[in-house]
């Protein structure tokens, strides 16, 4: 079984592609032949997600803003999307990146 979106070889039994977050038909959906399907050629296959990320950064802010703030943008961007959270401080300086992958058509 394949991803419908980027071609990607699909285990049985998940719902989403590992790669691109597709979701995935279950197998009695599945067209016959897909197992077989070649990639598309170079100039047509579908593009890569792109990881990205986006920090939240104050001397005066709290942890607890800057987390809550992290935590509203990564909801918006989806579960799905979200890769990770990171923290750091240097010098009372916090930063927290949410780190995500973005569709390279912006869609």
């Amino acid at each position: 079984m394949r991803c419908p979106k980027c071609h990607e070889p699909a285990e049985p039994g998940f719902e989403q592609c590992w790669k691109c977050g597709a979701d995935i038909l279950p197998a009695a959906a599945q067209v016959p032949g897909d197992d077989d399907h070649e990639p598309a050629p170079e100039g047509e296959r579908p593009l890569e997600p792109v990881l990205t990320f986006r920090s939240f950064r104050g001397i005066l802010a709290s942890w607890d803003a800057l987390f809550s703030e992290a935590a509203a943008f990564a909801t918006s961007v989806g579960r799905r999307n979200v890769v990770s959270i990171s923290h750091s401080e240097d010098e009372q300086d916090g930063v927290v990146t949410v780190w995500y992958w973005t569709d390279p058509n912006g869609e």
